[in-house]
């Protein structure tokens, strides 16, 4: 009995390759999230992510890019600004709404996950053969083709211009190297507040 059915019953080799690639993925994805250190749950890193990722954005930009209702994610926002890992900042398109953004702690958090799912992830390639990485890598254009247009929550430019975190994600204009105080980097208060430039005045 074959059962490699999907939900309309179909099977044959494409349906057994996407189970196998489906259960490849979820426990990739589920090893690199065991190197976190931070102890937040899926819902929130996934939301700061984002934020990270956008820089700033609106509530409602949240709610649709992490596909949640809005009193969803004010709750969420509310957990990250308590843990002075994001804050609200004014939006000067509407002077009634908010903006929020990720703090330095923020950018300090995802950095240090970002650098442990790596460094798990160069350890496990390095007890691969030279064969098998050459298979592996040569696996990436046929990745990004098969997730290109298909809904993704977080610009491509987050994912390929910057090499991403332990979500694919990275944040832009933190390159290797740079420190939290170098010109030209948005810091936060803790409590919120304007985005000020270091090195802008």
């Amino acid at each position: 009995m074959n059962y490699l059915k999907d939900e309309q019953g179909s099977t044959g080799p494409e349906a057994d390759l996407a189970s196998r690639l489906r259960t490849a993925v979820v426990h990739l994805i589920r090893q690199i999230r065991l190197q976190k250190e931070s102890g937040l749950s899926l819902t929130l890193h996934s939301a700061l992510s984002t934020i990270a990722c956008r820089e700033k954005m609106s509530a409602g930009d949240l709610a649709a890019a992490e596909g949640l209702p809005p009193s969803a994610v004010t709750r969420i926002v509310d957990q990250l600004v308590a843990m002075g890992l994001v804050a609200r900042i004014p939006n000067p398109r509407d002077r009634r709404g908010v903006n929020v953004a990720a703090t330095t702690d923020g950018i300090r958090l995802l950095a240090r996950e970002r650098e442990r799912g790596n460094a798990w992830l160069t350890e496990r390639l390095g007890e691969l053969s030279d064969g098998e990485r050459e298979i592996l890598a040569g696996a990436f254009d046929v990745l990004d083709k098969l997730t290109s247009g298909a809904g993704e929550a977080t610009p491509r430019g987050c994912e390929t211009k910057h090499g991403g975190d332990g979500d694919g994600r990275e944040l832009p204009g933190r390159g290797a190297g740079r420190g939290a105080d170098e010109p030209g980097q948005t810091e936060l208060p803790q409590g919120g507040g304007r985005i000020q430039k270091r090195g802008s005045r």
